[in-house]
């Protein structure tokens, strides 16, 4: 999977954390247990504790090297 720009991490996130709400399992992003979603909506936490979610990481790390 191509995440080579903040853009293309954003929508793939995106996806990944809509997809229980697609299949109807959920009815937001955020009350699927099984995924980092929950971490992007308000101060709630998911089952693994993320010190920064991996998401802002990446997306930091990436404008960083389109900086240069």
């Amino acid at each position: 999977m191509q995440c080579d720009t903040a853009d293309i991490l954003e929508t793939r996130m995106a996806y990944l954390h809509e997809n229980p709400v697609r299949a109807g399992i959920v009815r937001y992003e955020q009350d699927y247990i099984y995924s980092s979603g929950i971490d992007y909506h308000g101060n709630s936490k998911g089952l693994i504790e993320l010190i920064t979610p991996v998401y802002a990481l990446i997306r930091r790390a990436l404008r960083n090297s389109t900086d240069r």
